[in-house]
C-alpha cells in the first residue's frame, strides 16, 4: 500500500523558502538536521526537522514537512516548530493564504499503472486543520496553552488552515484516486473531547 502519494502539488510563490542541512555523525550513528526558513512580507518563520539515519521508522515518526513543495510526509521529528510567539499568527496565516495548489493526477495515473494489481495507492492530503496546529505548527503543549491564552487567534488561524485544506481536499476529491488519506493521530491523550 502506497499511502503517501501527493495527489496535490504545492507552491509558495509569495514566500522565499530556504533550507540548510547539517549532517552529524557520531560513531555509527548519524542524523540530518534541516532548518527551513520562510521569509514573507509580514515576517519570517523557521522550522527544524531531524532525520535519523540509523533508526527504522514507526508510524509516529511520519511528520508533515511544513513548507515543502510536494506537501507530503517524510520520516522526521519536528524539533523546532514554526510557531514560537504570538507574532507568528500573522505570518502563518499569510503563508496558508498564499499557498497555491495544482493537481498531480497525471503522476498518480502513471504510478497506478506501474503498481497495477500488485498494490494500492492512497491519495495523501495531509492532516485535518486542528491536527496541523497540534502536530506540525505548534506542538501539543504550546497548542493547548495558546488555545487557552489566545482562543480568538487560534480560531482565526484554524479557519485559514481549514480553507487551505478544503481547497486541497476538493482537488483530491476530483482526482482519479479511489481512497483519500487524511492521517490524523486522534488519541485521547493528545486530542481530548
Amino acid at each position: 500500500i502506497y499511502q503517501h502519494f501527493p495527489i496535490v502539488k504545492v507552491s509558495l510563490p509569495e514566500i522565499e523558502v530556504s533550507e540548510e542541512s547539517k549532517y552529524t555523525i557520531s560513531g555509527v550513528k548519524g542524523k540530518n538536521t534541516i532548518l527551513r526558513k520562510f521569509e514573507t512580507s509580514v515576517g519570517d518563520l523557521s522550522v527544524r526537522h531531524e532525520f535519523f539515519a540509523d533508526s527504522l521508522p514507526v508510524p509516529g515518526d511520519l511528520m508533515q514537512k511544513f513548507g515543502s513543495e510536494i506537501d507530503m510526509e517524510s520520516l522526521s521529528w519536528v524539533t523546532e516548530h514554526p510557531f514560537k510567539s504570538e507574532s507568528d499568527y500573522e505570518v502563518l496565516e499569510y503563508i496558508y493564504k498564499n499557498t497555491e495548489f495544482r493537481q498531480n493526477y497525471d503522476d498518480f495515473i502513471f504510478t497506478d499503472k506501474i503498481v497495477g494489481d500488485d498494490g494500492f495507492i492512497m491519495a495523501h492530503v495531509g492532516k485535518s486543520p486542528f491536527q496541523i496546529l497540534l502536530y506540525e505548527l505548534m506542538g501539543a503543549e504550546k497548542c493547548y496553552l495558546e488555545l487557552f491564552s489566545n482562543p480568538d487567534k487560534v480560531r482565526s488561524l484554524f479557519k485559514v488552515i481549514y480553507n487551505h485544506q478544503k481547497r486541497k481536499y476538493i482537488l483530491a476529491a476530483k482526482s482519479p484516486a479511489k481512497v483519500i488519506w487524511v492521517p490524523d493521530n486522534l488519541t485521547s491523550m493528545l486530542t481530548p473531547p
